[in-house]
């Protein structure tokens, strides 16, 4: 899965605050410390869990739509093709 860098980088291309974005990516991935790949059951989906991590942040449009394309994002590198990008933007 794409890491928190290739996460901001998208969220630069969408005119997302730079700290906001780190953050809240931050966050969405902050289970992976104790659940490792499974991580995902927590904040990558619209259930109660992501909307009490995205109320830490009021709700603001920049939190919002970066929750929104981290889990587009970490969708997307399902894709062979998508994968060797996000590895490519791992790199710069």
């Amino acid at each position: 899965m794409p890491s928190r860098k290739v996460h901001n980088y998208v969220c630069k291309l969408f005119g997302i605050d730079p700290e906001v974005a780190d953050k809240v990516n931050r966050d969405i991935d902050y289970p992976s410390r104790f659940l490792g790949k499974k991580h995902r059951i927590l904040f990558h989906d619209v259930d109660v869990y992501t909307l009490l991590l995205l109320s830490k942040y009021n709700f603001e449009s920049d939190a919002l739509l970066t929750w929104y394309l981290h889990k587009l994002t970490d969708d997307l590198s399902r894709d062979e093709n998508l994968k060797i990008i996000f590895k490519i933007l791992e790199l710069l």
